[in-house]
C-alpha cells in the first residue's frame, strides 16, 4: 500500500486531501467528509473545480483548493470548525489577527494560504 500524498499542485493550485482537512476539522471519521464532497461539488465546482482520483473501484480522494476548503470549514458541524469560523468573522470585521485560522491555512496550504 503506498502513501496518499496530503498536497497536491496541480494547473498551479495548491490543494489538500480530503481527509487531512476533515482531520484539521476534527470531523470524524474524516472520510466522512467525501460524502458532503459528492453531495456539494456543484457548489465547489463553482471555485475552480474539484479534482478526483480513484484509489480502487469504490473510492474517490477529493483534493480541494483554498476556496474549496473554505466552503468545507464553513458547512463543518465541529467544534473545530466552530471556533474557526469566529476566527473568520473576527478578520473580517477587523476585529483581531485570527491566529488560529491563519496557522491552519498555513499548515494546509503553505506559507500564505493564498492559492500560487
Amino acid at each position: 500500500m503506498t502513501a496518499r500524498p496530503l498536497q497536491l499542485i496541480t494547473s498551479g493550485q495548491r490543494r489538500v486531501a480530503d481527509v487531512r482537512l476533515a482531520a484539521e476539522l476534527e470531523i470524524d471519521p474524516p472520510r466522512r467528509i467525501r460524502c458532503w464532497i459528492a453531495l456539494h461539488k456543484r457548489q465547489l465546482q463553482q471555485t475552480g473545480g474539484y479534482l478526483h482520483f480513484t484509489v480502487s473501484d469504490r473510492v474517490k480522494e477529493y483534493f480541494l483548493n483554498s476556496d474549496q476548503a473554505l466552503l468545507c470549514l464553513m458547512q463543518a458541524n465541529t467544534r473545530k470548525a466552530a471556533d474557526l469560523r469566529i476566527d473568520l468573522v473576527e478578520m473580517l470585521c477587523d476585529r483581531k489577527r485570527p491566529a488560529q485560522l491563519l496557522a491552519l491555512w498555513q499548515k494546509l496550504f503553505g506559507r500564505s494560504g493564498q492559492q500560487t
